[in-house]
């Protein structure tokens, strides 16, 4: 069988207690025709010192040392030397099984995917609960089951991470650099432009959560609610222009950030104010069971932010 080679692109930003555990995976992996692109993104730790320790190990291994420009700078830097066929992001602090790449060779080669998808572990550290995210039987989806997904955030979804790519599918694609949330500015564009995708049932992806506070969550956040809605409104816009099978749906969900953005963010945003009065009808007849709560948002405001804050 032919044997394509595989970029694996992992940014990295001071992990230095993780990122062994992560490049051993990588190194580790049954298939062997890889190149593994270790992007420091200014680490102020130990993490460039770790990455040349492997560097000198192994010859598939190349660094790039750049100033901190964030994750979508990082893979951007890391898709620009790549040379693989095929592209697979990993995160530094997370690590995969032996057989991620082979599982993704598996895809391209035996059901001529232009993506595939990995089952993945949450694997919530402060608790040591494990909840597998994958379909049951691998199969080829259509472009509007992985658009579904990139909404409704399942086994298909807008990480970058689970996910490997025909590397031409980058084409004039880059992840929004700047902003947090770049995958959901990213994936669904990715996926409208592949012909095949190819959803695995295989598992060879561990994402480790930790510190579940109130603090980590997008909606605490003013900068990455903002962007969060910004590039869920860009996704809307598009879905509207060429999938109007998934518009209720689309608004629904661009509609719960809005809302989540209208009651948590410190200051005002007439942005966000503006685009929930505009779209009021849009939204209280978007997709079930989000109407009811859009509904419940308009015609009883003050009730329903206590009670939205109380459940988030």
């Amino acid at each position: 069988m032919r044997e394509p080679l595989c970029s694996i692109i992992v940014p990295i930003y001071n992990v230095e207690a993780l990122l062994p555990r992560c490049i051993d995976s990588l190194t580790g992996q049954q298939y062997q025709n890889i190149e593994i692109i270790l992007v420091n993104d200014g680490s102020t730790d130990s993490s460039e010192a770790i990455c040349r320790e492997y560097l000198n190990r192994d010859s598939r291994i190349k660094l790039i040392n750049k100033e901190n420009g964030g994750l979508s700078s990082a893979r951007n830097a890391g898709l620009k030397l790549s040379k693989g066929e095929y592209i697979f992001f990993v995160d530094s602090d997370d690590y995969v099984t032996s057989d991620f790449c082979s599982v993704g060779v598996d895809g391209f080669l035996n059901h001529n995917a232009d993506v595939v998808i990995f089952g993945f572990n949450n694997i919530f550290v402060d608790t040591n609960k494990i909840i597998k995210k994958h379909c049951k039987k691998s199969r080829i989806i259509s472009k509007e089951e992985a658009l579904k997904g990139t909404l409704i955030d399942g086994y298909i979804n807008s990480l970058a991470w689970n996910k490997a790519y025909k590397r031409e599918l980058f084409d004039n694609i880059k992840y929004p650099e700047g902003m947090v949330f770049e995958d959901v500015g990213t994936t669904y564009k990715i996926f409208d432009k592949a012909n095949t995708i190819y959803i695995s049932s295989n598992i060879t992806y561990n994402y480790e959560l930790r510190n579940g506070s109130i603090s980590n969550k997008w909606w605490c956040n003013d900068k990455k609610i903002n962007d969060f809605f910004i590039l869920r409104s860009e996704q809307l816009q598009f879905i509207n222009n060429n999938y109007p099978s998934l518009i209720k749906l689309s608004y629904a969900t661009t509609g719960f950030v809005a809302i989540m953005a209208h009651i948590y963010l410190k200051e005002k945003n007439e942005l966000i104010d503006n685009w929930l009065d505009s779209e009021r009808k849009m939204l209280i007849h978007s997709a079930f069971p989000y109407s009811i709560l859009f509904r419940f948002f308009y015609f009883a405001p003050k009730l329903s932010k206590k009670i939205i804050k109380r459940i988030f």
